[in-house]
């Protein structure tokens, strides 16, 4: 219980709080105790809360004084004494006096015993001398003034926080409102113009904004106006919104005028504050480490995360779908260029080759070869060169420093380190436009390339982990760029006319390549964590986290926008999911063992599940005409039925000799014939899988390999050797009739 009115006790109070305070003061023994400590410094700071009322005491020792501070108990409240000055001697006596006379006061037994106790030990103290002189540490945070870059609103905050705020060495963790009770310099800047919020406590006003955060969130969760005021001395922030995307904040102060920023939308109004609060625990940490056991910083810390969550985490309602949906779907697409006639490579006769031509060329891409119709061209640290197809001379070549190549039809875009772009024409060679670059590090993902038709020819290039743009081949000109709104990735895939963005804040954007609109939009509580896989009018993107937790595979209407259905990934997922018909096909590995599960790809029903032909160990492969060819690292060819998962066959490929393997396993198409990389060139015939004992004299490992309609297969390895090899004519008896 508090004291009762006495003589004592009324000294006692009018010394700790001043002549004109009133209002509880703490139990006579445990004020005793705490200024007693003070005095001989085996403590600098004593909390001590009243037991009958929601209010607690705060007592600091500063050289010949003892600070007395007295707040609500509960959180962040407003003080209603801080840091006033008392002398510690005459504390000491005043509270050894009374000690004394209650202790007389009191019947024989325990408390008595206490209470003399605790007196005739005040009475024998002394206040010793504080040798440790007051020092603060300065700490600062928020936004420079001279890096505001249009900011509708920012903030930025000094101060100085006391030594020895914290609870010293505790082992446990506590709450202690005190130490948030410094005095600092809290600014904002709204639409630019600089406005003084604080000058004295800042802790409180940055939690009464992150409480108003809170507000902005619950009501659009809620999809509730709101219009609330929170406020604390001296200072008040209201928040009115109709909708998320028309904020109005306004603060007000003891300092200055009331001031408004308007037409916010949720971002723009938490992501400043919550940015505010978190430097602000950061600084405060920094300087004084015994914060992190305060249990009232980190509630707040843990409080601003989960706000950020729910900012970065778009609701559903923020999805749309797209209304003209055949708009896009019908559009006029790239004219089809008509196929070059190949000639068959035998699968009667084992095919013989012979070599026309080799060249070796310094530090060659293998990435970065391209056959087109007239010409093969190369790329290597010195130059680009375009060879003849069929003797290997230069048609023409640009130097080059490591850049890095691109076909888009007719054009070459090469990426230099910094960023630098060029893009020429593929018959001559001559430049059509250069870019300087933003002299950052190159993108490790390489352009997509995309439009053409009735749309112009456009290539998607990174410009950050975050950030994309759009580059007119024709022109050089950035037609248009997506930014994400926090620093996180952004995966990028493109079809037709539809470019699909995913982004680790939970959202896949669907945009039309021509304009640069987004014209669908879907969002979930999760994270998109690869790149989208596209078919003719579906989008395919994988989830981790939120409430997805293991994963999740969305299905979206590539042209609409609307989720066709969610499935729950029931496994481990090994590589993309293949789309092919109807049908998404993914490897999964459970209880160890890799499974090939088939999908419907609109529905998500489950078809059939079949041991996993090699997708998992790294085989490539590729779908062709419903059925699924699997080459694995050492020669095996698997061919499943898309369909119903029934093997068609599968062979074993003399691996020949070495153990070395290219870059890619992906099969290629040649007619009948399959054309495999592996440590040598293997062929087999499609429709059952029988091995041809082809002659090709080549050594390479065919890190580039590529076939011309006309039966050349051109071998590159990542040493620089390139050779290319033409098919010899060969005389097969065919029987006839008379």
């Amino acid at each position: 219980m508090h004291e009762r009115p006495s003589d004592g006790a009324s000294r006692v109070a009018e010394i700790l709080l001043g002549s004109e305070a009133h209002g509880p003061v703490p139990d006579l023994v445990e004020l005793t105790t705490a200024v007693t400590s003070l005095c001989m410094l085996k403590h600098r700071k004593r909390l001590i809360p009243l037991p009958d009322h929601p209010v607690e005491y705060a007592l600091v020792r500063r050289e010949q004084f003892i600070e007395v501070s007295r707040y609500e108990s509960g959180g962040f409240r407003d003080p209603d004494l801080v840091n006033r000055p008392v002398p510690a001697q005459a504390l000491l006596s005043a509270c050894a006096e009374a000690a004394l006379a209650r202790a007389e006061r009191e019947a024989e037994g325990m408390p008595r015993q206490i209470a003399l106790r605790v007196a005739e030990r005040a009475l024998r103290a002394r206040v010793l001398p504080d040798r440790d002189p007051p020092h603060f540490h300065d700490i600062a945070g928020g936004v420079d003034p001279a890096e505001l870059d249009g900011a509708k609103l920012a903030f930025r905050f000094e101060a100085k926080v006391p030594a020895g705020q914290g609870m010293g060495s505790r082992i446990t963790s506590y709450a202690d409102a005190h130490a948030l009770l410094f005095q600092g310099r809290l600014e904002a800047y709204v639409n630019g113009k600089r406005v003084l919020l604080s000058d004295g406590l800042i802790a409180l006003p940055i939690e009464r904004m992150v409480r108003a955060v809170q507000h902005i969130l619950d009501a659009r969760d809620e999809g509730r106006p709101i219009r609330k005021r929170v406020l604390s001395e001296g200072f008040g922030v209201e928040v009115k919104c109709s909708r998320p995307d028309d904020i109005t904040v306004t603060f007000a102060s003891v300092h200055t005028e009331p001031v408004s920023a308007t037409e916010l939308d949720v971002g723009e109004v938490a992501l400043p504050i919550l940015t505010l609060a978190s430097d602000f625990i950061r600084a405060l940490t920094a300087a004084d480490r015994s914060q992190h056991k305060n249990l009232l910083v980190r509630g707040l810390r843990d409080e601003i995360r989960e706000l950020r969550r729910r900012v970065r985490s778009r609701r559903r309602d923020e999805s749309f779908v797209n209304e003209d949906p055949d708009r896009l779907r019908l559009a006029p697409r790239v004219a089809p260029r008509r196929a070059p006639e190949r000639v068959a490579l035998g699968t009667a006769v084992p095919p013989r080759f012979s070599e026309r031509f080799s060249i070796t060329i310094d530090g060659i891409d293998t990435d970065g070869i391209f056959l087109t119709e007239s010409s093969l061209i190369v790329g290597g640290c010195d130059n680009t060169v375009a060879l003849a197809r069929d003797d290997g001379r230069i048609l023409w070549a640009r130097e080059a420093r490591g850049h890095r190549l691109t076909l888009a039809g007719d054009r070459l875009l090469r990426e230099g380190e910094g960023g630098a772009i060029d893009v020429c024409d593929v018959e001559e060679g001559e430049p059509i436009f250069e870019l300087e670059g933003h002299g950052g590090d190159r993108a490790t993902q390489r352009p997509i390339v995309a439009g053409g038709g009735a749309i112009p020819m456009i290539a998607i290039l990174s410009e950050g982990v975050d950030r994309l743009s759009a580059l007119d081949l024709r022109t050089g000109e950035r037609r248009f760029r997506f930014a994400t709104r926090s620093k996180k990735p952004v995966y990028a895939a493109a079809r037709g006319r539809m470019l699909v963005l995913a982004d680790e804040e939970g959202a896949v954007h669907g945009l039309d390549l021509a304009t640069g609109d987004v014209v669908w939009r879907f969002t979930a509580d999760t994270r998109f964590v690869d790149t989208p896989v596209l078919d003719d009018d579906t989008v395919v993107v994988r989830s981790a986290g939120g409430r997805d937790g293991r994963g999740c595979f969305y299905a979206i209407d590539l042209f609409r926008g609307n989720l066709l259905h969610r499935l729950p990934i029931d496994g481990h997922v090994r590589g993309a999911p293949i789309l092919a018909g109807d049908r998404m096909l993914v490897v999964l590995r459970r209880a160890g063992e890799p499974l090939l599960c088939a999908y419907g790809l609109r529905d998500g029903v489950p078809l059939y599940e079949i041991d996993d032909p090699g997708i998992a160990s790294g085989a490539g492969h590729l779908v062709h005409e419903d059925v699924l060819y699997v080459h694995g690292a050492w020669g095996e060819l698997s061919a499943v039925r898309v369909h119903d998962g029934q093997l068609r066959f599968r062979t074993e490929i003399s691996g020949g000799e070495g153990d070395e393997l290219p870059k890619s396993l992906v099969p290629i198409v040649h007619g009948g014939v399959l054309v495999l990389p592996g440590n040598r060139v293997s062929m087999v015939r499609m429709e059952d899988g029988l091995p041809l004992r082809i002659q090709l004299p080549c050594d390479l490992i065919p890190d580039s390999l590529h076939v011309a309609e006309n039966g050349w297969i051109y071998v590159a390895e990542a040493s620089g050797h390139l050779a290319a090899f033409a098919p010899i004519p060969q005389l097969s008896l065919v029987r006839g009739g008379r």
